[in-house]
């Protein structure tokens, strides 16, 4: 499993990193040896948000590529969904790669947030009143 949290810039600002084995077993990854790099971008037709689609993935003995099984897999509430907030991002992925010179593929699940401000008091209610024109 892989976390990557970024800045409002889209900076990295801390990456967590598991390697889960067959057996269930786990260990964690040093995050300097993990890198991700988007391939491409989706721009959601619902929202306007654009989204990283497409990762290459560098971890410790190889490197894998993750592709999303479909672009548009964005949750929306249209009722609040602004270029601020109201949707994320989250789908069915495919994988395959290479790991200690093994070919491997696999299956993912990805989310991404869109960088948005925090919420206020009143925040949802308002967006409805102003989607009804109240």
């Amino acid at each position: 499993m892989l976390y990557y949290l970024k800045n409002a810039s889209g900076q990295i600002v801390q990456t967590v990193g598991t390697l889960v084995k067959a057996d269930g077993s786990t260990t964690d990854l040093n995050p300097s040896l993990v890198t991700e790099t988007p391939l491409g971008t989706w721009t959601s037709p619902h929202t306007g948000h654009v989204f990283d689609q497409k990762w290459r993935v560098t971890v410790p003995g190889g490197t894998l590529t993750i592709t999303p099984q479909l672009a548009d897999q964005e949750l929306y509430v249209p009722v609040i969904a602004n270029a601020t907030t109201g949707s994320y991002w989250e789908g069915s992925s495919a994988v395959t790669g290479t790991i200690n010179g093994q070919a491997v593929t696999g299956q993912a699940y990805a989310e991404l947030t869109p960088t948005f401000d925090m919420f206020t008091k009143g925040f949802i209610f308002d967006a409805i009143r102003q989607a009804l024109g109240l």
